[in-house]
């Protein structure tokens, strides 16, 4: 699997927050801010700032984050999906996990 689009991403976005018509401008704003702070926050508890969350490793966590956080519940996402994000931290922050390089 590819990465995904900005464009991509959004609409997983809409469809994970069951939006079933076009979003206003002020639902389209809330779902990118969303979107943007979902992005940063998982980058950082990762440790790892250039992180690509679109690919099929994290996009997952990626939409779950932007519904969370969208919703205003950034204190509930970060509960619910504590192991998640330790993994992620673990994995990139730290290379727990990853292969060696054989370059």
């Amino acid at each position: 699997m590819e990465a995904l689009t900005k464009e991509q991403v959004y609409k997983l976005a809409l469809n994970r927050m069951n939006y079933t018509w076009e979003p206003d401008e002020a639902q389209n704003a809330n779902v990118n801010a969303a979107i943007e702070e979902a992005e940063a926050l998982l980058r950082a508890r990762a440790g790892s700032p250039d992180l690509d969350l679109t690919g099929p490793e994290y996009r997952g966590l990626l939409i779950e984050c932007v519904w969370y956080l969208a919703n205003n519940r950034r204190a509930e996402f970060e509960e619910d999906y504590r192991a998640e994000i330790v993994n992620l931290r673990l994995a990139e922050g730290f290379g727990c996990g990853k292969e060696e390089s054989t370059v």
